[in-house]
């Protein structure tokens, strides 16, 4: 019985390892990203007071457990006296040429000071390049802003969060 339960174990590893080559393994992986703006354009909605639509790009950096890479995003907001939802596309670029791009979601809380915490950030990777091609998976994320956006701290934001990713491997 043991040897034909061991040997069940040994076949089903062996065919497990000829299919790995084409399949993908999930990672679960940790990641920070601080950026700034680069372009911050909000305008009054004009219905009521504290309404604004704006749109934004981002520049920074995205730390993974064993790596930094650029961190570029765009998006775009709807908040009412600081509370609001916002979506986006993010992109980070390693130094070996690969990238992930997401596309995310998020909600908007005020704090004091004119500072905005986000909450219930999901994110969906939506491309991949080099080591990265044929990512698949989610992320989700939490971050606020620790300066008010004027023409000296650019707006800083800092999201930290977790995400769950394959990447499918070509035959």
């Amino acid at each position: 019985m043991m040897r034909k339960t061991l040997q069940s174990m040994l076949a089903v590893g062996a065919f497990a390892s000829l299919l790995a080559p084409f399949g993908a393994s999930a990672t679960d992986m940790r990641f920070r990203v601080v950026g700034y703006y680069t372009s911050f354009d909000a305008k009054p909605a004009g219905d009521v007071d504290g309404h604004v639509k704006a749109t934004f790009k981002r520049h920074g950096l995205c730390f993974l457990p064993k790596e930094v890479g650029v961190y570029e995003s765009s998006g775009d907001f709807e908040a009412t006296n600081g509370k609001g939802s916002g979506n986006g596309t993010l992109t980070c670029t390693f130094d070996d040429g690969s990238s992930f791009t997401a596309k995310s979601t998020y909600k908007l809380e005020p704090l004091p000071n004119n500072l905005i915490r986000l909450t219930g950030g999901h994110g969906e990777f939506v491309a991949g390049t080099g080591r990265f091609e044929g990512i698949k998976g989610t992320a989700s994320f939490t971050g606020r802003t620790y300066a008010q956006t004027n023409d000296v701290t650019k707006g800083d934001l800092l999201l930290e969060g977790v995400s769950q990713y394959t990447v499918s491997k070509k035959p």
